[in-house]
């Protein structure tokens, strides 16, 4: 293959363009620029350098990667035939697609340097950047990025619509009044200009461009806390200097809560009630912090190892995603999942599996996880008549032991009584849990109008005869 030759042609000012690069330019035949929109060329022109740029390539191509792929495309048939310089905008291993695509294809390249843009940009606005910086593009956001204190350089901010894409988020990092910097054609005299505006005013300005770069410089009172800085508060809470209350916990101590919150995850989710779930997640992600914090400092484990953990896990049980393993319909992946996670967990029989099941789940719940296997098994009722059947043979059990005066078998034939009717609640297809939940809330509310009843007609409740309640409570039904 012929010699192909890279050059960058520094963000735009003749001042950034280096010396071997303008050697180089003006000793090639013809130098193709990925764009001659760029004000150097004009400069360059004048001092005879020949150009052929691929700006009709831009015209013809709906997506800009089908544009760097004919780009490539077309130098790479060029180099069967002659050696090509090809010209690019500041420095050809900053942001430039095209020179990344040529990498893979060509092995006989020579670079030329060119001062980048960020370097335009960091002396424009005097950012040392040793301290943090960080280049986004705004064409490929990356969601909820941890920034901590980095400045932000966000590149191909070309137009509106990108701007409005970009405010979004970084509306998830900064609140809405957070100073941005809108920072154009950076390095070039007489044409650099920076303005600066609160966040949310972003896509409002108008005079965006292809030299158009947008910088945030974080102000920590600005940032919006991110999980982060939520591990730092959690940390700060438990240390010599934090709270009394906070140090005093521990595993055990933080079980009760731990349980709390994620009920009232569950009835914000009952309830539809989504402003409700944010701040509830919130609080149960609080949990999951402060116990990784409490074994960070027993040195068990740290939060990360919680992440890599959960991550590994999530890979290894989708095959189907992560590897070779087909799965086309949710009732296959389940499958699969319960094959993996059985090997995993070396579960030879189906007992190992059932002794799996927490005790710490609500009992309904865990009970009819455990008849699910069951079930799975083969172990199974073949009707609903013969599982209801059974709960009537428990209740018979259940008043022979009370008749018996004996509490310690009434006790498990009660549990036998419950644990059937979750079998009839699984053959039904019904979640025994929620049926309860909503018996339990179908009493409070026929309680609350029993009373509402009692009140409206002056009556005292405690000097009624059980009677009379029983009747206003069927006229509160």
């Amino acid at each position: 293959m012929n010699q192909l030759t890279v050059i960058g042609l520094g963000p735009g000012d003749m001042s950034y363009l280096t010396l071997q690069a303008l050697d180089r330019l003006q000793a090639a035949d013809v130098v193709y620029l990925r764009t001659a929109r760029h004000p150097i060329v004009e400069m360059l022109a004048a001092k005879g350098v020949n150009f052929e740029s691929y700006d009709a390539f831009y015209d013809s191509a709906e997506r800009f990667d089908d544009v760097y792929l004919a780009i490539v495309d077309d130098i790479v048939t060029k180099l069967e035939s002659q050696d090509v310089v090809y010209a690019v905008p500041g420095n050809p291993f900053v942001a430039e697609k095209t020179v990344e695509l040529l990498k893979a294809r060509c092995s006989n390249i020579d670079y030329v340097h060119g001062a980048s843009f960020i370097d335009a940009v960091i002396t424009a606005l005097g950012i040392d950047p040793v301290n943090g910086l960080r280049i986004v593009n705004s064409l490929s956001l990356e969601p909820f990025a941890q920034l901590g204190d980095d400045v932000l350089v966000c590149i191909q901010c070309y137009n509106l619509v990108v701007a409005a894409q970009l405010k979004i988020w970084l509306g998830n990092i900064f609140y809405d009044e957070h100073p941005v910097l809108v920072v154009q054609s950076a390095g070039i005299k007489n044409q650099q200009k920076i303005v600066e505006m609160p966040l949310y005013a972003l896509d409002r300005y108008q005079d965006f461009d292809h030299l158009t770069s947008v910088v945030v410089i974080p102000q920590r009172q600005q940032m919006r806390h991110q999980l982060a800085a939520l591990m730092d508060i959690v940390k700060m809470l438990r240390s010599e200097n934090g709270c009394p209350w906070d140090r005093q916990q521990d595993h055990q101590s933080l079980k009760p809560s731990v349980l709390e919150e994620a009920y009232e995850v569950a009835e914000a989710l009952d309830n539809d009630d989504i402003f409700g779930l944010e701040e509830e997640l919130g609080d149960l992600l609080l949990q999951v912090l402060f116990h990784a914090q409490i074994a960070l400092e027993n040195g068990d484990f740290n939060m990360v190892d919680v992440c890599d953990g959960i991550s590994q896990k999530l890979i290894r049980r989708h095959p189907h995603v992560f590897a070779d393993a087909v799965a086309e319909t949710a009732e296959q992946v389940k499958v699969n999942w319960e094959d993996i996670k059985k090997r995993e967990n070396q579960h030879e029989t189906v007992a190992d599996t059932m002794h799996k099941y927490s005790k710490g789940m609500p009992a309904l719940f865990r009970s009819s996880k455990v008849i699910g296997k069951g079930i799975k098994a083969g172990f199974d009722w073949e009707n609903v008549e013969q599982a209801i059947f059974k709960v009537e043979e428990e209740i018979a059990e259940l008043r022979a032991a009370l008749a018996a005066n004996d509490r310690m078998n009434s006790e498990e034939e009660l549990g036998d009584i419950l644990f059937a009717s979750c079998v009839v609640a699984t053959k039904i297809g019904i979640q025994p849990e929620e049926a309860l939940q909503k018996a339990t809330d179908k009493f409070i509310g026929r309680y609350e109008r029993m009373e509402k009843r009692l009140n409206s007609r002056g009556l005292d409740f405690n000097q009624l005869a059980l009677s009379a309640l029983i009747e206003v409570w069927r006229e509160s039904k």
